[in-house]
Parts: structure tokens; sequence; C-alpha cells
């Protein structure tokens, strides 16, 4: 067992080099801000499982075409406590306060998967702070596990699975990637046999695969989160988006069994919001072929509503 406490350490000891933890108003938030101090700032609002550091998969996009990324990690996550944020409401002030407290007037935000009630409660109660909103396969109503989910997470959803699947990811990841295509998707049979067979031979994508992997490791620290977010999600009461004035783009993929297309279509009682649909897209919507021109539009959205 030495090499998966080592594991565990080696993890954890990544994790908070590259973070840092600010006290704020509502407790001790940890984050990451990336970037020319010059330029406008992304902030994220990650999804379940994650972490800093699963905002930091928008990095790459948005510093190359002249964005800081904000990333930090919704109560429950790594190193904020879930005290700083039960409720929804109280995660979109805790972001409000960690902007005070590092002294950002205005952010842009991108809310992420479990990650979109709390970003579209942020934009209703914060609107003068936010320039755009972007809405990424998010959720914006209410939502509840299925048996077969809530039997996988309380099975497999500990460190000792995670520390074997992190050690034989790549010799597995056949297996491993029609597990989350099934889970995640949609697709009849053949289909999810045509995207296995494609995406295993992107190369871009499953470099993005294996780094959401990290993300959800090791799964301890993430855990109260996690089950906060389920547990907020179930008795959910979905937010009323009508007034929100701030610009918005919604992406979501056709074929997404977490994030469903419903809670794409409930934003469109936003004055100001365009929807972008993945048409051949899931929860993993990079290994979409029409991802490519989705990313493209939001930057182009983010950089026209600064």
């Amino acid at each position: 067992m030495n090499g998966f406490f080592t594991w565990k350490k080696r993890k954890l000891s990544k994790l908070n080099n590259t973070s840092t933890i600010i006290n704020t108003a509502v407790g001790p938030i940890e984050y990451c801000l990336i970037g020319e101090e010059k330029h406008p700032i992304v902030a994220v609002m990650h999804g379940a499982m994650g972490g800093y550091d699963q905002a930091l998969l928008e990095k790459e996009p948005l510093l190359s075409h002249g964005f800081r990324i904000l990333a930090w990690s919704r109560p429950g996550y790594l190193r904020t406590p879930l005290s700083v944020g039960i409720t929804f409401q109280e995660q979109a002030i805790a972001l409000n306060e960690l902007l005070k407290a590092l002294n950002i007037q205005k952010i842009s935000l991108i809310a992420i998967s479990a990650g979109g009630v709390p970003g579209l409660i942020f934009a209703q109660q914060y609107q003068e702070k936010l320039s755009s909103l972007v809405m990424e396969v998010a959720l914006s109503k209410k939502y509840t596990t299925t048996y077969w989910q809530r039997l996988i997470l309380s099975l497999f959803y500990n460190d000792l699975v995670f520390w074997f699947i992190d050690i034989f990811a790549k010799k597995l990841v056949k297996p491993l990637l029609k597990f989350f295509i099934n889970l995640e998707s949609t697709f009849n049979k053949e289909a999810k046999k045509k995207i296995l067979t494609q995406a295993l031979q992107d190369k871009a994508a499953m470099k993005y695969f294996f780094y959401f992997l990290e993300t959800i490791m090791p799964p301890s620290a993430r855990k109260a989160g996690l089950n906060n977010d389920l547990f907020q999600y179930k008795q959910l009461t979905p937010p009323d988006v009508s007034h929100i004035q701030s610009p918005t783009f919604v992406i979501f993929g056709k074929y997404d069994a977490d994030a469903k297309p419903e809670n794409a279509y409930y934003l469109k009682k936003m004055p100001h919001v365009e929807l972008c649909e993945i048409s051949d897209g899931f929860h993993l919507f990079w290994f979409s072929n029409n991802y490519p021109n989705a990313e493209a539009k939001k930057l182009s959205f983010l950089k026209k509503h600064l």
C-alpha cells in the first residue's frame, strides 16, 4: 500500500503547490489566477467532482486569446471548505467575496456542468460585475442521479479505485472511454461505437480527456463538494433567469445525458441569450467534430462583450 499513499500525497502536494488560499469575508477560498495583468479576467465555475484544477481545462484557449483566467475551488472541493457556501446562493456570494478580496471589479464567467446554477445566481445578483456569461454543458434545472450512477459512485468513487485507474489509464483507455461515453451520452449503440473509434484517434481530444481524469483525483478531496452538489440539485427550484441582463452564450450537446438539452432550452427565457448546439456532442463535448467551431464562437463572444 506504500505506492497508494505515495500517489495520494503526490497528487495533493501538486494541487496545493499550484493554488493559493485567500481569506475572505465568508472564509478561506482556494484559487489560481493566471495570465497577464493587463488582460480581462474570465472566472470559471467548475463542475461536479472538480476543483480549481478542473476550471483550468479552460486555460490554454483563454490565455492564447488575450484573457486571464480565475480558477477557484467551489465550496467542498479541494481546499475551499464546504462552510464557505453550502447553497448555490451562498456559492455565488463566495465568488463575489473572492473578487472583492482580489480587488477585481469585472469578470466574464464560464459556468460548466454543475457550476451552472451557481453561475446563473451570480449573474442574477451581481450583474454590474459581469461582462458576459457562458453556460457550457451546464445545468440550469433540477437534477437527480440514476440508480446506476448512485451504484457507481458508492462502489467506485474512492481513492483506491482511482489510484488503480491512474496507473492503468493508458492501458485501459478504450474500456475507460467507453464507460464515460455510455454514462454521459444518449447516443444509440452504433453511434457510441463510432464516437469511441473517432475519439481514440483524436490526439488533442485524448490529451484533454487524460487531463480531465486528473481533475477528479483524488476523490476524497472532492467528495464533500460532490455530495453537496447532488443534494442541492435534487431539491432545486430553477432560478428565474428572465431578468438576467448579461449577454449569455449557451453551449450544449444534443446527446448529453447529464446536462440534458432542456437545461439549455430553459435559458431561452433570458433577454440576451444565444444558444449553440453541438449537433454531435455529449457531456464530454471536446470529442465532438463540431467542438472546435463551438469553441471559436465562445471565444469570439467573450471578446465581443468585454
